[in-house]
């Protein structure tokens, strides 16, 4: 039978067998949305509670002999007197803390401010804010045109952390120091076409040497239509002139017909990404110098999240045709393995990892988030099907069949610079009065 408790259902796949219930899917009985996660034992899952606009971080026990959601926080800025709207973009953990970020948006003069939310309570829910501050990036226009909002952080220590954010129509990119909270080095930015209020996926990574690579959508978000992207390897020693930056190496563009780039990993130093158009997902592969190694195109697919395990690169997305989600495995070389689709529910947006005890998807079904565990070879467990609140999901080989890809090209996009302006640290509000953090403990 599922099991189901106020905030979260869960079921394990029917008929299943001793050996079997290892295998399950999870899904919010509040309206959320899930947008990233850590993976592993103790699952940090973010996004937003849209029931009421907050910010959400959730706990999931994904190895409990019953999985668990075991508790979540909502969280939003007040300082205005008003209620705001937030979302957690993403979350790393870097001992002994987790750090999640993103945007709390207001109705009063600011319209966005970036937040990393860092808080050292991953095994025990968090009572409150505490000692615990919210951070906030300054803007780089004026402070009546307050709309930074972080989109991704690679931290590559136990202090230094890459940092791609974004200021109204600017993507900047810099490196943090989020141990103390301040900003050790310079900026630099491309320009987005993208209206200011419009959120479109960017994504940052660290190469062994400490260099970045960014992933860099200048247009549109991919839904339907899309726009150039920019992939850029960033020299981790800016340079001094009149305003510092931070080099390019080299960059290249990703030519999928309007593909926006959802998703990326760097593996031995080779980027491997995830990129979609209103109709169609790619993968595409670098390496290190920016040599494309392969790419390949799925029609009738949307992908959004790529992860790697043991020489294997894992792929999710949805159908566009029918809204299931999609699980695909590719080899190195860019073959596939073979593939898989969860049917029942309209999916969207998810993201993947993979451990040597399963595959784990986390993303949004309808109104809701959902979390799912599979065999990492692409097997089905016995009873292949999931009921859940007066729904059937069913999960099965899938059908899709994929091509050669697009291909990259050289662009001239050149680096840019911007005056500091005397505001080069974080903004730190001290006041954890202005700030509401509700936690509630639950079990799914």
């Amino acid at each position: 039978m599922p099991i189901t408790a106020s905030v979260g259902s869960l079921h394990y796949p029917k008929n299943a067998e001793p050996g079997q219930f290892d295998y399950w899917y999870l899904e919010t009985n509040q309206n959320a949305i899930f947008n990233n996660f850590v993976s592993g034992g103790l699952m940090a899952v973010v996004g937003r509670d849209t029931t009421n606009n907050k910010a959400l971080l959730m706990k999931l026990n994904a190895y409990a002999g019953r999985p668990q959601i075991q508790w979540q926080v909502n969280q939003f800025n007040d300082t205005v007197g008003e209620p705001t709207d937030g979302i957690y973009r993403g979350v790393f953990y870097q001992s002994p803390n987790l750090y999640a970020y993103g945007t709390f948006a207001t109705t009063g003069t600011y319209s966005n401010r970036s937040v990393v939310f860092p808080t050292n309570n991953f095994t025990v829910p968090p009572s409150g804010v505490g000692g615990t501050l919210i951070k906030n990036y300054y803007p780089y226009l004026t402070s009546t045109f307050d709309t930074t909002s972080i989109c991704s952080m690679a931290p590559y220590n136990s202090a230094f952390v890459w940092t791609l954010y974004r200021d109204y129509n600017r993507l900047i990119y810099r490196i943090s120091d989020y141990s103390n909270f301040n900003v050790v080095g310079p900026l630099t930015y491309v320009s987005t076409s993208t209206p200011g209020g419009a959120y479109v996926p960017q994504g940052i990574s660290k190469y062994s040497n400490d260099d970045a690579v960014v992933c860099l959508n200048l247009g549109g978000n991919g839904k339907p239509g899309g726009g150039a992207n920019l992939i850029r390897r960033v020299n981790k020693t800016f340079v001094n002139a009149t305003y510092d930056y931070y080099p390019t190496i080299w960059q290249r563009q990703y030519n999928g017909v309007g593909s926006v780039i959802y998703d990326q990993i760097l593996q031995s130093d080779n980027l491997y990404f995830v990129s979609s158009a209103s109709n169609r997902g790619d993968i595409g592969a670098l390496d290190s110098s920016g040599t494309s190694l392969w790419s390949r195109e799925t029609s009738n697919v949307f992908l959004t999240g790529i992860a790697y395990y043991s020489s294997y690169i894992y792929v999710s997305g949805y159908l566009t045709t029918n809204g299931n989600l999609y699980i695909a495995k590719y080899d190195l070389s860019g073959v596939m393995q073979w593939n898989t689709e969860l049917s029942g529910a309209t999916f969207t947006d998810s993201k993947i990892k993979v451990d040597g005890t399963g595959i784990y998807v986390v993303g949004s079904v309808g109104t809701y988030g959902f979390a799912l565990k599979v065999p990492s070879d692409g097997s089905i467990p016995l009873g292949n099907t999931f009921e859940l609140k007066g729904n059937t999901y069913t999960y099965s080989t899938s059908a899709i069949t994929d091509t050669t890809g697009g291909t990259f090209t050289t662009p001239t996009t050149t680096d840019t610079s911007l005056a500091l302006f005397g505001n080069n640290n974080f903004r730190v509000d001290s006041a954890p009065s202005n700030y509401v953090n509700t936690v509630i403990n639950l079990d799914a």
